[in-house]
């Protein structure tokens, strides 16, 4: 990689008006810096991607009628947008993900019967969603998260038999349920889990080998029993036996996640109708299409005081990702920091 960023940089220093040379280099400062960011090293990610997003802002500016140009750039606001949110920086996290919202947008609406613009918008309401959720603004997430799951709906309706679009419409109900369980809304947040989980538990039964699908049902399973639980429901322990039943199953066929080891006693618990000696986490906090069950971020009331939930959502963050990136040793040594509660 680095013999590849060395030539990209001699490339575009002689040749400085190509456009091509231009993006090649952009291109290997983004991989230069996903690469320090996935390493933990967040300062030296920011600045990579910031060289990036310097050569695709001149790049949109000398040829702003490109959707590819657009879009390149709209990439590298959201990248920006993710180091310092995980750097625990929100409001310049906010900045950078409201300018690639507004690209977004106008892509979608030059481009108006393009999936993958419909797509990419989703995606950055998603995002805006989730920051604001992070900083304690319970009903603005819940509007960016409702424009994100209408767009994912029509996408699904336009081609039903796309497993893309069905996972992705899961993830938004998901989040739209983690979201309603958060502001004490437990009908809603049952509502849209269930409706998460008819999709999931589709698309597993048409994908039986997929670790992904079969991840996906026995977290929604995960989902449900917490909700029954905390509104009194009678379904909690018949959801807990059945994701233990679809956990133990994956750990049968060897596609259980190492990172999901650690829920197979605390299921099995559930499954028993006792207390586990350690909790499941309460939150998605997806960082990708598919649902996670770890690494979530917390859901503050909207009653909680904003600015005492952002700094307690932030500085979690930020103690999270530190603890990451300790080496793998030390990592098992070091307790793992909690997502913040009460506020």
């Amino acid at each position: 990689m680095v013999n590849n960023f060395t030539i990209a940089e001699e490339l575009h220093r002689r040749n400085p008006n190509s456009a091509d040379f231009a993006r090649d280099l952009s291109v290997s400062y983004i991989k230069m810096g996903d690469l320090h960011s996935g390493l933990g090293h967040g300062e030296q990610a920011l600045e990579f991607h910031q060289k990036a997003l310097e050569i695709r802002d001149d790049l949109h500016r000398r040829i702003p009628n490109s959707a590819d140009c657009a879009s390149d750039l709209s990439v590298s606001y959201s990248k920006m947008g993710d180091l310092h949110r995980g750097l625990g920086h929100g409001e310049q996290a906010l900045e950078f993900y409201r300018k690639n919202l507004e690209i977004a947008e106008e892509l979608h609406r030059r481009n108006p019967n393009s999936a993958g613009f419909a797509h990419g918008l989703s995606v950055s309401y998603i995002k805006m969603g989730d920051l604001h959720r992070d900083l304690g603004y319970g009903q603005q997430a819940l509007e960016f998260y409702q424009k994100a799951l209408d767009i994912r709906d029509e996408l699904h309706r336009r081609s039903p038999n796309s497993a893309d679009c069905a996972s992705d419409l899961s993830v938004s109900y998901s989040k739209m349920g983690d979201l309603h369980r958060g502001l004490g809304h437990g009908e809603q947040a049952l509502e849209f889990h269930q409706k998460a989980f008819e999709i999931r538990d589709e698309l597993y039964w048409r994908n039986p080998n997929s670790a992904d699908f079969a991840r996906d049902l026995w977290v929604s399973y995960c989902r449900m029993a917490q909700i029954e639980e905390h509104t009194g429901g009678g379904k909690a322990l018949d959801c807990w036996r059945k994701a233990y039943a679809a956990i133990s199953e994956m750990k049968q066929r060897g596609i259980l996640l190492p990172t999901d080891e650690q829920y197979l006693e605390t299921l099995a618990a559930k499954a028993h109708g006792s207390e586990p000696a350690h909790s499941l986490p309460a939150g998605s906090g997806q960082q990708s299409h598919r649902v996670q069950i770890h690494g979530y971020y917390s859901t503050p009331h909207p009653s909680a005081n904003g600015a005492h939930a952002a700094q307690l959502n932030m500085e979690y963050q930020k103690a999270r990702k530190a603890w990451e990136a300790l080496p793998w040793l030390k990592r098992v040594r070091t307790p793992k920091p909690e997502p913040p509660t009460g506020i």
